[in-house]
């Protein structure tokens, strides 16, 4: 049933709006066009968009996005409140704003090009993973929750059984200490097998896999890279590789 909240009827189109804010924490336009607005004129897009901004259910605000100004929207706490808080999960973790937007715009792209591929059945973000239920204290779920990885993406390669791994996606370059803390994090305090990681830059890769290398003599190396690039333009095959040479496909 719409509710009207101070002159805006809030539809079943507008609720979705605020579960993918929620998810994602920022969005541009063209993202929600393309993914809730499905074969909606670009105006009437742009029309809600202003609306919901208007009667604060939305938060908007312009950024410089690679040279262009845009608006990036995200979830309000007055629409937090009333359709996406409940009193069956704890969201104590989650985050409402981006507090690095361009990556998480990034993310976005990055998630559904990997949801493209046959063998990805799902990723969840960063703010699902963090929602816990009250009668599902899930210990995958608390391994997300203490790393707080970009997300996690679950795939199957035919044989019944899903896999769930942390994604990370780096877009620049962190120091030693950040670099040799989060590697550490994933050898000491889960058994995932491995770890995707989707970087912007050679430079990237050769820090983490010195960081990893300083953690581990283990032969078995758990973290698998690929190139952004590679991961944009995939023609059907997204190929991540580990430092002893070890390639995980997923098609």
């Amino acid at each position: 049933m719409p509710k009207i909240k101070k002159g805006c009827l809030i539809n079943a189109r507008d609720i979705q709006i605020f579960e993918y804010l929620f998810e994602h924490r920022v969005a541009l336009l063209e993202h929600i066009a393309q993914n809730i607005f499905t074969n909606i004129a670009y105006q009437t897009v742009v029309n809600r968009l202003n609306k919901l901004s208007h009667y604060s259910w939305l938060d908007k605000k312009p950024i410089n996005h690679y040279g262009q100004y845009k608006n990036v929207y995200s979830i309000s706490k007055k629409a937090f409140a009333h359709y996406i808080d409940s009193e069956w999960y704890d969201f104590s973790y989650t985050q409402l704003k981006s507090d690095s937007i361009l990556h998480d715009l990034k993310l976005i792209e990055v998630k559904q090009k990997l949801c493209s591929l046959n063998t990805v059945v799902q990723i969840e973000s960063e703010n699902h993973l963090h929602k816990k239920s009250i009668h599902d204290p899930s210990k995958v779920r608390s391994g997300f929750s203490r790393l707080r990885s970009d997300a996690a993406i679950h795939f199957n390669f035919g044989t019944g059984k899903i896999q769930t791994v942390p994604l990370e996606l780096e877009l620049s370059q962190k120091s030693k200490k950040q670099c040799h803390k989060k590697i550490l994090d994933y050898y000491t305090l889960t058994s995932y097998p491995l770890i995707l990681y989707i970087h912007s830059s050679p430079a990237i890769r050769n820090q983490m896999e010195l960081s990893e290398t300083k953690v581990t003599t283990n032969q078995n190396s758990r973290l698998y890279f690929c190139t952004l690039d590679n991961v944009l333009s995939h023609n059907g095959t997204v190929k991540f590789k580990n430092q002893k040479g070890k390639v995980l496909t997923l098609q």
